[in-house]
């Protein structure tokens, strides 16, 4: 029954892996992206891995008589358009590293559990350490955008 709720667990953060990949795609449509282009296209491969590893510590642990494939085991709903311009790029920044930083919170709470296994820790560890990588990049160019805004804004008033 323990591996119940772990494995649901499990379930919802390839679902936030789902999510961060959707999210790194519609980014990717998006026209003045500027320096930040290449970093989604790896932001969208990074999240594809990181669910096909899910997937495979979600198998070892799953109930098989109660829980299939774990792309179905999650609603299938449509993802919403979370994107809608790259105005301000700013903003679509913003909304990266807030998707970033829910994921790191789920994969912390993960590592508290106490049935997860040995191996599943280190991939779950090796994820976050990824994670904060992606976020750490994401704060750089919110600090660079930050510093550049306020200078066009006093070049144009």
């Amino acid at each position: 029954m323990e591996n119940l709720s772990l494995s649901s667990t499990i379930a919802k953060l390839w679902n936030t892996h789902r999510q961060r990949e959707n999210l790194y795609k519609q980014t990717m449509t998006l026209d003045n992206l500027g320096s930040i282009r290449k970093f989604c296209s790896q932001g969208y491969m990074v999240s594809l891995l990181f669910k096909k590893e899910i997937s495979w510590i979600y198998d070892q642990i799953k109930c098989t008589l109660s829980e299939g494939d774990i792309s179905g085991g999650i609603e299938n709903y449509n993802l919403p358009n979370l994107v809608i311009s790259s105005d301000n790029q700013f903003s679509v920044i913003k909304m990266l590293m807030e998707q970033e930083d829910k994921t790191i919170k789920m994969y912390k709470s993960l590592l508290a559990d106490k049935d997860i296994s040995y191996d599943a820790k280190l991939t779950f560890t090796e994820h976050i350490d990824r994670l904060n990588d992606i976020y750490l990049f994401l704060k750089n160019e919110v600090t660079k955008s930050q510093v550049t805004v306020p200078l066009l804004r006093k070049a144009v008033a």
